[in-house]
């Protein structure tokens, strides 16, 4: 007969992966749902082996969920786990230009010039995809644009060399008070084209 734990932790992790499936559906995820789930109490760092070993946390703020972010680090989430490309929420949700919840981590203690397993910061992978307005917000949060990755890339280099010569400048220590206010401000619209995170987060080798 399972004990009363073993029961405790099963019905734990049903509601995790039930959590699971809900921040899969992004736009037309029910907040009442996952808010019940985390109440009732989930595995909090339990990982979805179909999104790279992301945690709840990590998924939440891929999809740019800013309420459910806010709701697991109050339960508990560690801001600094990693998946299995050593990517912590923050990195993730720069991947996924999900500017919104980018000062939500931080002023829980997330680290904006985290590292991952290929030495990427937040704002490289800002600066290979052209998100300029997360680049821009991270930056105003403290990233560091003078960092490299293990292959001796800065944000700037990586910039021109997805092809993006134009906005190469603001991930630069060019950037303006002006390019700052447009990062707060546009990190408050909640109608923004967000990317969409893929079955597999894996996170490039940036060359």
């Amino acid at each position: 007969m399972a004990s009363k734990t073993e029961n405790i932790s099963s019905a734990s992790l049903s509601r995790t992966r039930r959590l699971f499936q809900e921040l899969r559906r992004d736009e037309l995820c029910d907040y009442g749902i996952c808010a019940q789930l985390i109440s009732d109490g989930i595995e909090l760092e339990e990982r979805n082996s179909q999104f790279s070993g992301a945690t709840p946390l990590m998924m939440a703020a891929m999809f740019n969920n800013t309420a459910l972010t806010e709701a697991l680090i109050k339960e508990g989430a560690n801001v600094e786990a990693t998946n299995d490309e050593g990517m912590t929420a923050l990195s993730l949700a720069a991947s996924c230009d999900a500017t919104a919840v980018l000062s939500v981590l931080t002023m829980h203690g997330a680290d904006v010039n985290t590292t991952d397993n290929a030495g990427n910061t937040p704002l490289m992978h800002a600066a290979r995809e052209a998100y300029d307005v997360t680049a821009y917000a991270l930056i105003k949060l403290g990233a560091d644009t003078s960092l490299k990755n293990k292959n001796d890339k800065t944000a700037a280099d990586l910039a021109k060399k997805f092809m993006h010569p134009d906005k190469a400048i603001p991930f630069g220590k060019t950037c303006t008070t002006v390019q700052f206010q447009r990062a707060a401000d546009a990190g408050t619209r909640q109608s923004r084209t967000i990317r969409r995170p893929k079955t597999s987060t894996t996170s490039p080798t940036h060359k």
